[in-house]
């Protein structure tokens, strides 16, 4: 029969023939869920952010280490540190609890070992010097017959004597150190207690813990201390010293007190979070830099490498100087040198001035580096809230970094109502900045105030462009609203269009852009406002909105596309600030929003539209987290989010978390059914997907092929009509039937169609598929049949 015929007759026979015919509304069946524009925002979060435990003490200790003296401050000693300590063993052992900016001057309790005794006799000379040796977690000082131990541990630093023989003499064995230290504790005569150090206000800062005696078997028993103000005696009990097997370790530990305080005393509250990664290295691939209020006026920086599993945290950057005060710290990775480029603004207190720094890090090195260049720097000007894209890991050409700030003409640090934004390519393999270039291609001057450039963090390097984004105000408009600027960058760093972005309605402010995307593929993200005529309204957005849009790199304006809510009621309700965005370069469709609500960090997963394909809690306690940032991992298909909580009960001074942003596990296909030939397969099926593919193989070259799609499976041989082995796996024509896609074969007998799965209104279920296609031979009617495969749309 001719196979045309066939496809005309075929979905008329199909329901005439009883043998086996069943539809399937089981387990498998489809479950639609379509959210409409107003609904979503209320779809319930499911965190399906796979939370990645925080950093710990244990990641934030800093081993044993010596470096060269400093010609103008000297020696630089033997150091150790922890969490919120640490530790000298330079000329003696020395304990720094970490205080803060509301105390001017370090508080260290210093101990100086003064003799051990038993009997009364003593087990070394008076004034005997030990010998030092160290590795990285224990120091020791080596007297004759007695080693006095430090290991450094995240709880503090655990003192330890071991007396490694039984002493000639019999009676109590009595250590003896001198205490020297500002801090005070009170006086202790013989008591098995611990020590507690405090300020001249009284605040517990350092513990002395209790002691205790061990024996080479295990055996253990409780060590007196005494304290008279100047010397601290630890005493073993004679009677328990006849019976101990030796060696004989005392075990006291040294430890910061934990203070339920906050602020200035104790880590500072992080200012600005980013995160970036680096797809070329294995390891020490991830990068978070931010910034933490060490006092008012103050601002310290720092960047941390991290695995993709944050964990391995290394301090590779930080400045911590009080000369100036470093904020708004921004990180890209650019692919042809291989490096990291960090951005950031220092405040200079003494100028009244700002300008705009980048450290440049090489890919997956853990040395620590102080380097830093200048980016931009002009007298008279402030330049701040610096933002910085790179290029893609793997690209081969383009060495540029592309930094954006915005300048202010002032001498006093102040926003000015005609604030400019600035663009600076910085060569990554060169370390060196180039010529600074106006964003804007309007005429600057005091007709337009432009603030908070943005730009997206991955191009494709070599000669591909960046896009950048701003606010931008109108002062000669009366009333003006906030709007949404931005333009195309050169890889060489021209000017080669512009943009308007987000709903051009005079009653909102539109405020705070993020821009994301590469390959000609982008998203802008912002929050919104109700304009009350005033310029400077309410910093927290109603909303959080997106727009997709297109920019080909022969255009000079983009294709713009659809604007969608991703939270929000109104405009005039507040409560929202937006973090960044991220996007996947897998899919090429998805986008993924971080933003803070009151004290609640959210992310929201948008389609190829910009609907929301799913939404997640990242952080909801009773504590305030905020500063989220995001980026993605091409690797393990996730995003990686990172942000930071206002916690009181931190023990240590590291109050940024990352966390993974993944897809949904059940997102996924199951073949069912029979089939008598060729194989059927598609892509992951996450909602939102606009590259979405059902695959065949092993068909016949260059033949006809149709792709049946259905809510529902279905099950009927199809050996009465002369097809043994054959079975129809998705019913045509059904109420469930969704259609039938026609294709060709290629010349390897494959073929595949692009189904792309709605974002807005979102489609949440099952679909079923089933290839037909034409194969000589195989039957009277040359037509193959393949098994069903079931997509589960997450």
């Amino acid at each position: 029969m001719n196979t045309r015929i066939l496809w005309l007759i075929l979905p008329v026979l199909l329901p005439a023939l009883p043998a086996g015919a069943q539809d399937h509304d089981g387990p498998g069946a489809a479950h639609v869920r379509a959210l409409s524009e107003n609904t979503r925002s209320v779809l319930p979060p499911r965190n399906s952010a796979s939370a990645v435990p925080p950093l710990t003490e244990a990641d934030l200790l800093v081993p044993i280490h010596t470096a060269k003296a400093d010609p103008v401050g000297g020696e630089y000693g033997i150091w150790a540190a922890g969490a919120d300590f640490k530790a000298s063993f330079h000329g003696g052992y020395a304990f720094y609890p970490y205080l803060g900016a509301a105390y001017p001057e370090n508080l260290p309790l210093r101990w100086k070992t003064e003799s051990v005794t038993a009997g009364g006799k003593a087990l070394f000379a008076e004034g005997t010097e030990p010998e030092t040796s160290f590795t990285d977690w224990s120091f020791e000082y080596r007297y004759p017959g007695v080693t006095e131990t430090y290991d450094v541990r995240k709880e503090g630093v655990e003192q330890t004597f071991t007396i490694h023989a039984r002493p000639a003499a019999a009676g109590d064995l009595v250590v003896t150190g001198r205490i020297t230290s500002r801090l005070e504790a009170d006086p202790v005569e013989g008591a098995h207690t611990s020590l507690v150090f405090k300020d001249r206000m009284g605040k517990a800062l350092v513990s002395y813990g209790e002691a205790f005696a061990v024996d080479a078997l295990g055996n253990k028993t409780e060590v007196k201390t005494s304290y008279d103000g100047n010397r601290i005696r630890l005493t073993v009990p004679g009677t328990w010293l006849e019976k101990a097997a030796f060696p004989v370790t005392i075990d006291p530990l040294t430890s910061r007190v934990r203070v339920s305080s906050w602020g200035s005393s104790k880590f500072g509250m992080v200012g600005t979070v980013d995160i970036g990664r680096d797809d070329f290295a294995s390891k020490n691939n991830v990068l978070v830099v931010y910034s933490r209020r060490f006092s008012g006026s103050d601002y310290d920086g720092y960047a941390r490498l991290v695995n993709d599993a944050f964990g391995s945290s290394i301090t590779v950057f930080k400045d911590v100087t009080a000369s100036w005060s470093t904020y708004n710290m921004r990180v890209a990775f650019v692919g042809a040198p291989r490096k990291w480029v960090v951005v950031f603004q220092r405040d200079f207190p003494a100028s009244k001035a700002s300008g705009i720094r980048a450290h440049i890090h090489a890919s997956g090195s853990t040395a620590p580096s102080p380097s830093v260049i200048s980016v931009y720097y002009l007298a008279g000007y402030t330049s701040r809230n610096p933002d910085v894209g790179g290029t893609y890991s793997f690209s081969t050409s383009g060495d540029n970094a592309l930094v954006v700030f915005q300048r202010d003409k002032t001498k006093t640090q102040a926003n000015t109502p005609d604030t400019e934004v600035i663009g600076v390519l910085v060569n990554a393999r060169t370390s060196k900045a180039g010529k600074a270039f106006l964003l804007a291609s309007a005429p600057v001057g005091t007709t337009y105030d432009r603030e908070n450039p943005s730009v997206n963090q991955v191009s494709l390097g070599g000669k591909s462009s960046w896009i950048t984004v701003w606010q931008e105000y109108n002062n000669k408009i009366p009333k003006d609203d906030w709007d949404v600027l931005g333009q195309r960058i050169r890889y060489n760093g021209t000017r080669a269009g512009s943009g308007f972005f987000g709903n051009p309605a005079g009653s909102i402010h539109k405020h705070r852009p993020f821009v994301e995307g590469s390959g000609e593929r982008y998203m802008v993200a912002y929050q919104v406002s109700r304009n009350l005529g005033t310029k400077h309204s309410n910093p927290l957005g109603g909303q959080v909105q997106v727009q997709r849009f297109d920019w080909k790199e022969t255009s000079s304006s983009p294709l713009k596309k659809t604007m969608r809510v991703i939270n929000g009621s109104s405009a005039s309700t507040s409560g929202y600030w937006i973090g960044g965005i991220g996007y996947d370069t897998n899919s090429r469709s998805h986008w993924a929003v971080v933003y803070r609500r009151g004290n609640d960090v959210l992310a929201a997963r948008v389609g190829y539209t910009g609907g929301i394909v799913e939404h997640v809690t990242v952080y909801n306690t009773h504590l305030t987290g905020y500063a989220p940032a995001v980026t993605f991992n091409d690797d393990a298909n996730e995003f990686l989010v990172a942000f930071t909580v206002s916690d009181p009960k931190l023990p240590f001074n590291y109050p940024v978390y990352g966390t993974r942003f993944t897809y949904r596990a059940t997102a996924r296909t199951f073949l069912y059914g029979k089939g008598c030939k060729g194989f059927i397969s598609a892509d992951k099926p996450n909602a939102g997907s606009e590259f979405f593919r059902v695959y065949l193989g092993g068909g016949a070259k260059s033949k006809v092929a149709i792709l049946w799609v259905s809510l529902k499976p279905y099950s009927m041989s199809l050996a009465g009509l002369g097809m043994p082995g054959c079975f129809v796996n998705v019913r045509p024509f059904a109420p469930s039937f969704l259609g039938g896609f026609t294709t060709t074969t290629n010349s390897s007998g494959i073929a595949s169609l692009r189904l792309p799965l709605p974002d807005s209104p979102v489609f949440i279920g099952s679909l079923y598929f089933q290839w037909i296609h034409v194969y000589p031979g195989l039957n009277p009617w040359s037509l193959a049949f393949t098994r069903g495969l079931r997509a589960d749309v997450r």
